[in-house]
């Protein structure tokens, strides 16, 4: 008893290139969302009320180590919690600089 399997003498052809898929800007999709939404857009960093501690550490030139271990002191008055994420007041980090001799 020899089974005798049928393949088919054309290869397999996928419906669509799968590299061009990936290439394929999300908001070209008809059925993105990513269309629909109004991007918005960044807002300069000296315009912004609160700065998330790697921003503040750019934007001061101090570590984000250091601020972070700022931001835990008592009495602190520039930071902000947001959830489990500390943010750092901008224009009071700078009042709290100006008074500062050294960090």
């Amino acid at each position: 008893m020899s089974t005798k399997l049928n393949m088919h003498s054309t290869p397999f052809v996928a419906p669509f290139n799968l590299i061009d898929d990936i290439n394929l800007d999300p908001s070209s999709l008809s059925g993105s969302d990513t269309h629909t939404k109004k991007s918005v857009p960044p807002v300069p960093l000296h315009e912004k009320f609160l700065l998330s501690i790697p921003e503040a550490a750019a934007y001061f030139g101090i570590g984000q180590n250091r601020i972070s271990e700022l931001a835990l002191q008592d009495g602190c008055k520039f930071v902000v919690f947001v959830g489990n994420t500390k943010r750092i007041k901008r224009k009071k980090f700078e009042e709290f600089l100006d008074e500062q001799y050294a960090i």
